[in-house]
């Protein structure tokens, strides 16, 4: 399974759909999406809220037809397949941003209440998720948060998840803020980024090649 995120930064064009056919994702994570975005041969679902006039916060993208899955988070992009949730979600910024809707005084609480909704996302299934979530998982991180990242770790050590884009280079030089998770049983075949042109998103798409067995097979 081949599995792919990308922050679109509410930018769409054609450009856009044939960067993601040429990946060949089977899945794809997306954030700020666009409402007019498409791409042949996915069936595509999109976040209630809206970051924007004319953005959704999370969408995803999937080859193969999926059951949305009802929840209450504006923010958060969630489906089923057969055993399988496939969650997109948005993490909070280090700084406030006016349209968002978590809550919190502080960087650390509204980042610590957006992992306890992803949370009750996934709780119950073999998860699949991914987004953006405003924080690198290693190595440098002026500009981020050292409790933010202290909490995720524990939030992938709780729901056994491991994270093959974590030793990914972002844009900005530093290890990416744009994630995919799957679960820690399963086999990493590949990960790696696609650099794409700067006109189309500040940010760089990354894929995971993944497949469910145990290390152990």
């Amino acid at each position: 399974m081949l599995i792919g995120t990308w922050n679109l930064a509410g930018r769409w064009s054609m450009d856009h759909a044939r960067v993601i056919e040429d990946a060949d994702c089977d899945i794809w994570l997306l954030t700020d999406v666009p409402s007019r975005a498409s791409v042949t041969g996915y069936h595509q679902h999109l976040s209630a809220g809206r970051h924007g006039p004319s953005a959704h916060w999370s969408g995803v993208l999937s080859r193969l037809a999926a059951t949305p899955v009802r929840h209450g988070s504006t923010t958060a992009t969630v489906l089923s397949i057969a055993d399988l949730v496939i969650a997109s979600t948005v993490l909070p910024w280090p700084e406030p941003h006016e349209d968002e809707p978590w809550e919190g005084d502080s960087h650390a609480e509204r980042y610590a209440a957006a992992l306890a909704e992803t949370g009750d996302l996934l709780r119950g299934h073999i998860p699949i998720w991914g987004g953006t979530w405003n924080q690198p998982l290693m190595g440098n991180i002026i500009g981020y948060s050292r409790q933010a990242q202290d909490a995720l770790e524990a939030f992938l050590v709780r729901h056994d998840l491991q994270v093959p884009t974590r030793d990914l280079i972002g844009r900005q030089r530093q290890y990416t803020t744009d994630h995919v998770a799957v679960p820690a049983s399963w086999t990493v075949l590949a990960s790696g980024k696609v650099e794409v042109d700067p006109a189309l998103s500040p940010y760089d798409l990354f894929c995971v090649e993944a497949t469910p067995t145990s290390r152990d097979d």
